[in-house]
Parts: C-alpha cells; structure tokens; sequence
C-alpha cells in the first residue's frame, strides 16, 4: 500500500489515514513515500516551505510506532532518485520493477481522489494499482457512515466518467467498485478522521493567537510540533 505526499507538514490527518487502512488490510504493508519534487502539473514542480530532508525528518516523527500501532510500515526515499516531477505513475513503475510480485494499491484521501482525472496518466495508475479512499471531507464529519459512503460513492463515479470509465460493478461486501476492464478495485473507507490539512497548519503556524497554538497540538504529533518549533519551521 502505498502512501504518498508532499507532507509538507504530515499531521494526524495523515496518521488517522494510515491506521484506518490498516483496520481493513492489517495484513498489508504501507509505503510511506514523501515526494521529493510534487507535481502540480504535467511540467511543473510544487514549490514546498520545507525541502526532502526537513520533510522526512518530519514524517520520521510523524509516522512512528508510536501512532501507528501494529502497522507493517516503511518510509521510502525512492522518489529522490526518480525523474522530477514525481508523478505518481513513475514511482508505481519503479516499484514495479523491483518488486515484480507484488500487488500495489494507492492509499489516498478523498480530497486526492477529487482530481485524481487530473493526474499524470491516471488510466495508467489504475492499470498498476488499485485504489483505497478515506473519507476528510470536513462536510461530513458529522453525518451518519452510510451518508459519507455514498458521498464516496458518487465522487468516485463522478472520477471514473472523467476518465470515460463506464463499465463498473458495486462489491457491497468489499465496499469496492470493481473495474473490470483494468482488473483492479477502488475501495472506500468511510470514517471520520482528523481534519487537519497542510495548508491550514502553516498559516496557523504564522499565527500568535493562542487558539492557533492549540489547534496546532491538536493537528500534529507531539514530537513533530517540537521540532517545528525547535527549527522554527513555518514561520
């Protein structure tokens, strides 16, 4: 399972994502995998405030044992060594190759899934991996579980016509849409995790208001939030 990011910075979002993986697959191992160069489009790298080192000594801290209990889990450079950007697509042909075995599958908040259509090759991911989809809307934080599965639902149809995916069968036990034609599932997870997002955290981390500084203990691991302060990060 991979796992993949900017985790500029990882936050609870993140960690919630993994263990609500991991309840459904506790067989599986996750990837762990921060993008040395995220794409925003086909040509263009995203601009992170941190670079590769000081993201992944975040993610080292973020993604411990600590919060990731029971959790078969790697954190893998691989995409330093890949062309920039690091598209999606690159890093499951890496993969690929050096484990000709195994079975891949993209761990990915909805969010994510929103513009996935959007992605470098998204037909040919599909073809490589399947798809595990975790609900962070934060609209649906507080509607029943059967609401934020449908929600789901729509949104991965909604994906799959933007990619003139038509022919797809519901797998009610699996929770999964399977695709036939490529072999592969998109399965849903619907939850409530922590709805901390980057974005919002770097500007609360610019902010002297005491609400923020707790809203910052809430959205990130202790031990992440030290060194942030420690290596006046954001700021």
């Amino acid at each position: 399972m991979i796992f993949g990011g900017a985790f500029d910075p990882p936050h609870r979002g993140h960690i919630d994502c993994l263990n609500e993986a991991a309840k459904r697959f506790p067989d599986a191992k996750f990837l762990i995998t921060p993008s040395f160069a995220p794409p925003v489009s086909s040509t263009r790298q995203k601009d992170c405030d941190l670079n590769f080192e000081q993201r992944v000594q975040l993610c080292r801290a973020s993604f411990s044992q600590r919060n990731l209990e029971n959790i078969h889990f790697e954190i893998s450079l691989i995409e330093q060594n890949l062309p920039r950007p690091n598209f999606t697509l690159r890093t499951l042909q890496a993969l690929t190759d050096q484990l000709p075995q195994k079975k891949f599958a993209l761990l990915m908040g909805q969010d994510q899934l929103a513009s996935f259509s959007t992605w470098y090759q998204p037909k040919d991911i599909l073809d490589r991996a399947s798809l595990l989809v975790v609900n962070r809307s934060k609209d649906l934080m507080t509607v029943s579980l059967e609401q934020i599965l449908a929600n789901q639902k729509g949104a991965v149809l909604k994906m799959l016509k933007a990619l003139g995916i038509a022919t797809v069968e519901w797998d009610e036990r699996a929770q999964a849409f399977e695709i036939p034609d490529l072999q592969q599932r998109i399965y849903l997870i619907p939850c409530r995790i922590c709805p901390a997002t980057s974005t919002e955290i770097r500007e609360l981390r610019k902010s002297p208001d005491s609400a923020a500084q707790e809203q910052l203990k809430q959205w990130l691991d202790h031990e992440t939030l030290a060194i942030i302060h420690s290596k006046d990060f954001y700021i």
